[in-house]
């Protein structure tokens, strides 16, 4: 079945393919308030670390925001060649080069 799962009022689960399934997210009866409180502990215990190179330095992320781009971290810290163009990766304007590090 694809698309969200129809369930009784008081039985609310995440459509699924979204990020929060991955977190087994399921509240039963729950305002949204509540929904938004446990989203936000479930991703924050799910969170580890990422390291990648930036232009040969490596940077490590200690529980990256998973709503942040590679395009706002970029700017972050400094980087301001990759341009946003439309928003959804079709036009090309924030193309970056990925590649392996051996």
């Amino acid at each position: 079945v694809h698309g969200p799962v129809q369930c009784p009022e008081r039985h609310r689960r995440m459509a699924p393919n979204s990020p929060d399934e991955a977190l087994g997210a399921e509240v039963i009866g729950a305002s949204a308030g509540a929904l938004d409180a446990f989203l936000t502990e479930q991703r924050s215990r799910s969170r580890g670390s990422l390291s990648l190179f930036v232009n040969g330095v490596r940077k490590v992320l200690e529980a990256p925001d998973t709503e942040s781009t590679l395009l706002e971290y970029l700017r972050s810290i400094g980087l301001t060649g990759t341009k946003l163009g439309c928003g959804e990766g079709g036009c090309g304007a924030c193309t970056v080069m990925v590649s392996f590090m051996e």
